[in-house]
């Protein structure tokens, strides 16, 4: 099971590796971080639904259908920032959970800005 201190490092590395390039990470490494990640979250009821998105965006990363990429990660965005707002304002994980959910709103945004052109 992931410690809290593991959780912190974890989200933190994982939201700077997602912002280092504006169009994200290649599938293959969005596949290495979600295979990072899915473990950690079924163990814990409240994050299933997060794990699930996960696998979903996973099934999707090889496929041309930025749409549907776009839409998943804006589900996982959303998903995140309410586990962040449920944790409360205190400590370090709710501020990590929502620049994560920014990112990814932003990898999102990003995907439609793409398939748009």
């Amino acid at each position: 099971m992931m410690t809290l201190a593991d959780a912190s490092i974890g989200l933190d590395e994982l939201t700077d590796k997602l912002g280092a390039r504006p169009q994200g990470p290649t599938p293959q490494e969005g596949t290495a971080l979600i295979d990072q990640w899915i473990g950690p979250l079924q163990e814990v009821e409240s994050t299933q639904p997060i794990a699930a998105t996960l696998i979903q965006l996973k099934g999707l990363l090889d496929q041309a259908d930025p749409q549907a990429q776009q839409q998943t990660l804006q589900t996982l965005s959303e998903q995140i920032s309410e586990l962040g707002l449920k944790m409360g304002v205190e400590g370090e994980i709710p501020s990590l959970l929502e620049a994560l959910s920014a990112v990814l709103r932003q990898s999102g945004e990003l995907s439609k800005a793409d398939s748009a052109a």
